[in-house]
């Protein structure tokens, strides 16, 4: 700034009509820190192969009034689950994923970098379960669960108020896609898939 704009006040013309520069802070998934958290680098090579059932994705999706969904998918089959949060708080996303994935065929399931996964390690004392996070600002590395988040919100969209939602309507939604058959899959369902998978688990994809 110089000796004449501040004579002037010329800062009083800026949108913002502050005299020094706001410094940012950036993203909040960058400022949290998850403690003892794990690398996507350090995953074993047989999740990116996509060889075995059970190896999971995991995100949020944030509606208004604070209410999210907690979503999570199986990379082989796609098969999914859903889970509303009245809050997006670390506590009832564990115990969402816990919940989950209790009855279901896990070895492994990958976060992104959101505050609400910095009780990952509830996940693993409750299930046996290692997780994993992707690299900050690297959507790609989880892009079978951007894709499902992307199908939740053509039945919720991002404005929607949820909060009337029950659990019963989301389980029903998860249903749908669970038994839509995809091109990916060779015309079959993800239920189907994956119900094969738990049957022949010893045989290689």
């Amino acid at each position: 700034s110089s000796a004449f704009g501040i004579a002037e006040k010329l800062y009083q013309y800026l949108r913002c009509g502050k005299k020094k520069r706001t410094k940012h802070k950036g993203r909040s998934s960058q400022r949290t820190k998850i403690p003892n958290r794990v690398s996507i680098h350090d995953r074993p090579q047989v999740v990116a192969e996509k060889s075995r059932l059970g190896d999971w994705e995991g995100d949020s999706v944030v509606y208004t009034h604070k209410h999210a969904i907690n979503t999570v998918n199986e990379r082989v089959s796609s098969l999914v689950a859903f889970t509303k949060l009245t809050r997006k708080t670390a506590l009832q996303t564990a115990e969402a994923v816990i919940t989950k994935l209790s009855h279901l065929v896990a070895h492994t399931i990958t976060f992104d970098n959101g505050s609400e996964f910095t009780q990952h390690e509830r996940i693993t004392d409750a299930l046996g379960l290692p997780v994993y996070f992707a690299d900050p600002y690297s959507s790609w590395q989880r892009g079978a669960n951007e894709n499902i988040n992307r199908q939740l919100r053509a039945y919720l969209p991002k404005r929607s108020d949820i909060r009337d939602l029950t659990q019963e309507e989301l389980d029903n939604i998860a249903w749908e896609l669970n038994n839509k058959p995809r091109r990916r899959l060779m015309w079959h369902t993800p239920q189907e898939v994956y119900d094969f998978l738990v049957q022949n688990q010893d045989k290689p994809l």
